[in-house]
């Protein structure tokens, strides 16, 4: 069984997402996919994706406005 990517982001207090690719994936190392899940505002719950890299990327400062 492949080692798994040791990244990972906190989105609250004690809740960790964690990289689901394996150890050096492609086809960019630091750019991460992870899963969690969400409840909508009506109570709903999803599966929500979060890609994230610890490197500055050209577009986030375009799509940064456009978070919430």
């Amino acid at each position: 069984m492949p080692e798994r990517c040791p990244s990972f982001v906190t989105v609250a207090s004690g809740q960790d997402v964690w990289c689901t690719k394996p150890a050096g994936h492609v086809p960019d190392p630091d750019i991460h996919r992870g899963q969690l899940q969400v409840t909508l505002p009506d109570g709903h719950e999803q599966t929500a994706f979060l890609v994230w890299s610890s490197w500055p990327i050209r577009w986030d400062e375009h799509n940064l406005p456009h978070s919430s």
